[in-house]
């Protein structure tokens, strides 16, 4: 009688570490998916800043390649070539 009641006690204890430990683990998995969540914006912005600078960076070789040239004709120019 008395190992039963011992075996009861042992499985309610463990019970109940098994309902912490869902708990836990329920906690982490929602901690897990904001966390990635999070992440995935910041790489959304990353990507969108990126793309920013490579326009930025075309425009100005761009306009570079045209005061270059045009810096070219008017030596030439002065030059008399």
């Amino acid at each position: 009688m008395a190992e039963e009641v011992e075996h009861m006690v042992k499985v309610a204890v463990l019970e109940e570490q098994m309902r912490g430990l869902r708990e836990q683990q329920r906690m982490h998995a929602e901690s897990t998916r904001k966390s990635l969540s999070d992440l995935a914006e910041k790489v959304d912005k990353l990507f969108e800043v990126m793309n920013r600078g490579r326009g930025a960076f075309a425009v100005s070789v761009a306009l570079a390649g045209v005061i270059g040239a045009a810096m070219i004709k008017i030596i030439a120019y002065i030059l008399g070539k």
